[in-house]
């Protein structure tokens, strides 16, 4: 069964600017959460420029530069709840990625939260 939370944010379709603050540089990710048919899908709002290090969608994981960038994601992305994890993954993988050129997430990473 989907909690409250869940149920309401089907109902409305769409999380908008949710901000995360990612591991361990504590800096500011915004996503917008839309749920489709197919699961939750989740748009990059805002980031960190990538600096010197390459900002193509294979080595940054994103679809939709230039227009409206999201996540790559190879699953279904069923919750809410899910969704967030998956953007705070990425959030700090990237954050991993622009200090070491490797997306993956860094070391030491504890579970991602809070979301506000």
């Amino acid at each position: 069964m989907a909690s409250a939370t869940e149920q309401y944010a089907r109902q409305i379709g769409t999380w908008h600017d949710r901000l995360y603050q990612a591991w361990p540089s504590r800096r500011g990710y915004w996503f917008t959460f839309e749920h489709t048919v197919s699961g939750w899908k989740i748009y990059i709002t805002a980031s960190p420029s990538y600096g010197g290090r390459p900002s193509g969608s294979v080595q940054t994981h994103r679809f939709g530069i230039g227009s409206r960038p999201y996540i790559c994601w190879d699953n279904t992305i069923k919750t809410l709840s899910d969704a967030q994890a998956v953007a705070a993954l990425w959030a700090d993988c990237t954050e991993n990625y622009i200090a070491t050129g490797k997306f993956e997430p860094p070391p030491g990473r504890p579970r991602p939260g809070p979301w506000f």
